[in-house]
């Protein structure tokens, strides 16, 4: 359990570090209780971060690179659909194979050139759309059949 610990990476390694040396140092009941509790917890903040593909006048189709993915991972692309409109991507399963599908399309306001998105099960996906040039962001939250073919699937704007 300690090498498990020890070896996470990503946002929450640093909390996880102190966990490990806590565990280390003073293996009682109620630490070994804490360290769960907070791997859990660790193992949970990992954030994908992408490029958002401006797709603008390319003629390129979103999702032709199939083989260069694997379930669950997303894209969002900037499209020539409406002025302001970004593409959200993903890539599930059907009929056992790896497939692309692109539950929604989004009228955005801004210019965003990177996302974060992080699954919280297989019907939450949050994603953070960001301008590395300045502060601006802009957070959503798709639910529903995400990664299946069935048009059963919802966007929630979380920024007021």
């Amino acid at each position: 359990m300690f090498r498990i610990i020890h070896e996470l990476e990503g946002p929450g390694s640093f909390l996880c570090s102190i966990l490990y040396f806590l565990l280390y140092m003073r293996p009682d009941f109620l630490n070994i209780v804490f360290v769960l509790f907070f791997f859990v917890a660790c193992s949970n903040l990992q954030e994908e971060i992408i490029d958002i593909q401006d797709l603008r006048g390319k003629g390129i189709s979103p999702g032709s690179d199939i083989a260069n993915h694997k379930y669950k991972d997303v894209e969002i692309f900037r499209t020539d659909f409406l002025d302001e409109s970004y593409a959200f991507g993903v890539y599930g399963m059907e009929n056992d194979k790896l497939r692309f599908f692109m539950p929604f399309m989004q009228e955005i306001k801004g210019d965003y050139d990177k996302a974060a998105y992080h699954w919280d099960n297989d019907t939450t996906l949050l994603v953070r759309f960001y301008d590395t040039r300045s502060t601006k962001e802009a957070n959503f939250r798709l639910t529903g059949d995400i990664l299946q073919r069935t048009g059963n699937s919802r966007i929630e704007t979380l920024d007021k």
